[in-house]
């Protein structure tokens, strides 16, 4: 991880210390949220080569491209992490989390996400149960996330090499046209990394 050098410092080093915040605040209450987005396989693969103990969520979305319900599916089969399968409605299944313990959870956010908190532990919206979110990705850029991935040989949803830039419901979701085919890590331009989250016509 070290042969990272200055990103290590500057990107990765940042990330790991509240992920070490998380768990000493919230000890053996924490879980990681996980898709299997890219903002996520990264979260994922720090969590195990960091040896933290946190259990990963995963919510069963009924909208899921099978790509990406077979790469995580494949994924977790690969981790020596405590694995929890959720529902797909994910307020709902919050609270089972809540009933069951936990209360922070782990999410891949990035300052420029819609609707992003400003910090790196935000409480739950108001209407949801309560808990707090981890953001150690926050200050991460689109290019940073695909660093680190390419970089690191971690594993990643084969849409990525087929011009998704970000993966959201199968019923809203295109390839992004900036990319024309092109994989996701030669967006050069990390506005345009949405732009496939449209409704289907």
């Amino acid at each position: 991880m070290h042969q990272l050098g200055s990103f290590y410092n500057r990107v990765v080093q940042p990330a790991v210390r509240v992920l070490e915040t998380a768990c000493q605040l919230y000890p053996n209450k924490v879980v990681l949220s996980y898709n299997g987005g890219k903002d996520c396989t990264v979260l994922l693969e720090l969590i195990e080569r960091f040896s933290f103990d946190i259990p990963v969520v995963y919510f069963k979305e009924t909208d899921a491209f099978p790509e990406l319900n077979q790469f995580v599916e494949s994924r977790l089969r690969k981790t020596n992490l405590k694995t929890l399968e959720m529902g797909s409605d994910i307020k709902k299944e919050m609270q089972t989390l809540v009933d069951m313990g936990y209360e922070a959870v782990i999410l891949g956010q990035r300052s420029s996400d819609p609707q992003c908190p400003g910090g790196f532990f935000a409480e739950s919206t108001p209407n949801w149960p309560k808990f707090m979110r981890v953001l150690p990705l926050l200050n991460w850029s689109y290019t940073d996330i695909w660093k680190f991935i390419k970089e690191t040989d971690s594993e990643y949803c084969i849409l990525y090499e087929k011009g998704y830039s970000s993966i959201g419901p199968m019923s809203k979701t295109l390839p992004n046209p900036v990319l024309n085919g092109r994989p996701a890590w030669e967006l050069f331009d990390s506005s345009s990394e949405r732009k496939g989250r449209e409704p289907k016509l």
